[in-house]
């Protein structure tokens, strides 16, 4: 398949490696190495998918775009509009040009992640009263550059069921990650990522009437595996030429904008 990278910062340069030889061109409007300054200077002939990792403010329009002339595309995690019709017009020219419209999210293909949807799935857990996670990064420079610039620190959530607690910090000096899922059976944890591991997975049966809990523990020493994993998954799904994930972003959509108000109105 022959892709073209839109967007040659941190994730397009991760896009761009994982892709190889499918990329036949590269497109920023500020990158000196880049082929092409606007995505429509690149000869529609030319590819057939496009990997947009550009900052949100640009991404509507670029998709609007790729999928009105029949383009697959990979856009980079979120895909935000301030109006919900902005997606579903999205939802529109895809399915007028039997284009895939996925937004990438390669957390879900860590090998724990994986695992943690299994188990829930399996119902080995029972009913599930309690999802906790954490998200902690504060090393990188980028990050480096904002501290305290805007929210560093921010816990969210909502009341179930089941319950949902999150926690996201960018005061976290070494990067972290964790999940926490109580059920009425068991619970299942997650401990660090591939790429910070190590990384491990362990799961709890529950003891009744009580007592400690018996534990199998799965860790894993590895490199980040999931980013080839969401291209492989991409190019799939391009093939069949079915399987956008746009209805899961119109719900994100309006989580996220929903948080975004409350986080800016002013306190009484």
């Amino acid at each position: 398949m022959r892709v073209v990278v839109a967007g040659l910062g941190v994730q397009g340069r991760k896009r761009q490696a994982i892709a190889g030889s499918d990329v036949v061109a590269t497109v920023d409007p500020l990158g000196r190495d880049a082929h092409y300054r606007d995505i429509a200077d690149v000869p529609l002939d030319t590819y057939d998918a496009a990997l947009v990792c550009t900052p949100d403010e640009a991404k509507l329009s670029i998709l609007r775009y790729l999928l009105g002339n029949g383009k697959h595309v990979l856009v980079e995690k979120p895909l935000l509009a301030e109006h919900a019709g902005a997606i579903t017009e999205l939802e529109r020219l895809a399915a007028a040009g039997r284009a895939v419209c996925y937004t990438a999210y390669n957390h879900r293909f860590e090998p724990h992640f994986v695992r943690m949807k299994e188990t829930i799935e399996s119902g080995a857990l029972g009913r599930i009263y309690l999802c906790r996670m954490f998200y902690g990064n504060g090393t990188a420079r980028d990050v480096r550059r904002f501290e305290n610039r805007a929210f560093d620190h921010m816990t969210f959530g909502a009341p179930g069921p089941p319950v949902l607690e999150m926690e996201a910090t960018l005061v976290s000096w070494r990067n972290h990650f964790t999940a926490d899922v109580y059920g009425e059976k068991g619970s299942a944890h997650i401990s660090s990522l591939c790429k910070w591991g190590p990384s491990s997975f362990t799961r709890r049966a529950r003891v009744l009437p009580s007592g400690r809990p018996p534990e199998e523990v799965t860790t894993l020493v590895q490199p980040d595996p999931t980013w080839q994993l969401e291209y492989d998954h991409f190019t799939m799904l391009c093939r069949k030429g079915e399987g956008g994930n746009l209805a899961h972003d119109l719900v994100l959509n309006r989580i996220l904008n929903t948080l975004a108000a409350a986080a800016l109105r002013p306190a009484p």
